[in-house]
Parts: structure tokens; sequence; C-alpha cells
């Protein structure tokens, strides 16, 4: 068995709680000068620049709560409930996302988000709203974000990032309607195999990966920007308009997906 001292976790957990320690310790050591400079036992005139010591004492705390050196995200766990289909409403901000799926009997869904009281969870029209918020996000807990969503279940996603990248595994969810906003970040998104949906995506700056199931019946429409570059497999996907590909079996797919793409600048892969 290995020792503690050669766990990675272990290490960085402990170089952590010092950093978060030596962060009080320097509070506690500020409000003394500040009682002893009141009480006038130091010499006068000094008490003037402790503004100086708080920002300073500040921008540590905000450095040290950057660092978490992989540090996990608080976990997550939704009651499944009995909804009858379910909406992701997901804005990342500057976070990295990983979305994928999971079969489970009692939970909606599952995964690390970082504020201790999880994502929101609202009913509307009896349908399962699920939010999760960069600006409810405690702010010195940083990190990826990831999501398992309920296997089984209509879902409709809207997403959105200002700089975090996506990376989306769809293909065992039941998507109806898929949203996307992507300001400057990458996205990796893997198609549902189950069911028919619309997907509108739009990058300002950024790659975006597009990875299509064989089995898959998909239509896409391009709007690219002119210093995008497309690769797609001819052979999988044919051009039937400036701009617009299918895949061969696609009138008779009973799994039909319909992109919506705008990419302003950056790569497209479809494969």
């Amino acid at each position: 068995m290995s020792s503690p001292a050669a766990n990675p976790k272990i290490k960085t957990a402990a170089r952590q709680r010092n950093l978060y320690a030596l962060a009080a310790l320097s509070l506690i050591v500020i409000g003394s000068f500040l009682l002893a400079g009141y009480l006038q036992l130091l010499p006068a005139g000094w008490i003037a620049y402790w503004p100086i010591l708080l920002i300073l004492l500040g921008l540590f705390i905000v450095l040290t709560g950057r660092m978490t050196f992989g540090l996990p995200l608080p976990a997550f766990a939704i009651p499944r409930g009995v909804y009858p289909a379910a909406h992701l409403s997901l804005d990342g901000g500057g976070a990295d996302v990983r979305l994928d799926d999971f079969a489970g009997s009692t939970q909606l869904a599952v995964g690390q988000f970082p504020d201790y009281a999880g994502p929101q969870l609202r009913v509307r029209h009896g349908q399962a709203q699920l939010i999760l918020d960069h600006r409810a996000a405690m702010p010195f807990l940083v990190g990826g974000w990831t999501l398992s969503l309920v296997k089984g279940l209509p879902w409709s996603l809207t997403l959105r990032s200002q700089s975090g990248d996506f990376h989306l595994n769809l293909r065992n969810l039941n998507v109806a309607h898929l949203r996307l906003d992507s300001l400057a970040g990458d996205v990796d998104l893997t198609l549902p195999t189950n069911g028919q949906g619309d997907m509108q995506l739009s990058l300002t700056f950024g790659d975006l990966i597009l990875r299509v199931p064989e089995e898959m019946g998909v239509k896409i429409k391009l709007n690219a920007g002119p210093l995008v570059n497309t690769r797609l497999d001819n052979q999988r996907f044919i051009q039937t308009a400036p701009g617009e590909w299918v895949t061969p079996n696609f009138s008779q797919s009973p799994h039909q997906d319909i992109l919506s793409i705008s990419l302003s600048q950056g790569n497209l892969w479809v494969t």
C-alpha cells in the first residue's frame, strides 16, 4: 500500500488546507495588530496603512482559492421524482463542463458543482428544471464541472459558456432539443442515438468537434465565417446545398437530428 505522502490527492488536499490555514492565521494577525493600534499599544501613525494589509490578504485568498490543484468539487445527487420530462439550464461561465449519462432509478442527475447546496431544481408544468449557474458558485471552489443525466427520460438542454470548454457525450440520452452558446471555448459533442431532435449550436471563438454515431440520420446546416475551416467525411456526409450536408440514411432513419450551426471563427470537424 502506498504511503499518504505518495498519494497526490492526499498531498494536494494537505497543501490546500495549509494555504487556507495560513490565510486564517493572517486574518488573526491583522486583527490583533488593529486591536493593538486602537488600544494605542503600537507607535502612532502605522494604523493608516492597515488597508494595504487587507488588500494584500484579499489577493492572497483569491490566489490560493484559484490554486485548487485538482481537488474535487462538492458532489450532488438530485432525486429522480416522477417527472415525464426534464430541462437542463446550464451556464458554466469560465468553467469546463463534462456531461454524460447514467442508468439510475433514484436520481435525476448526479455530478460535481462548486456549491455545497448543489444545483437548483424547480418544477414547472410537471416538468423538472435543473439549473446550474456559475453565478451561484462559491468563489473559492473552482474546477471542472461534471454532470450525468438519467437515461430513459426526454431531455431538453440549454447550455451557455463564456470561456469554458464543453465535453458533451449525449450518445445514450434522449435529447429533444439542444441550444448551445459558447463565446470563447471549444465544444466536443457526441450526438444521441435515441429519438429525434433539433439542435442549435453557436460558437463565436472556438473549435467544434461533432461526433455522429453510424446509425444516426443527421442534417447539418452551417453558417460559417470566412476563417472557418470545415472537415467532413465525404463518404458519410453528402452536400445537398451550400453549407448543408446530410447522411445518406437521413430520410429513412427513425432517429433524426437537425443541427443548425453558427461558427464565427475556428474549426469544425465532423466524424
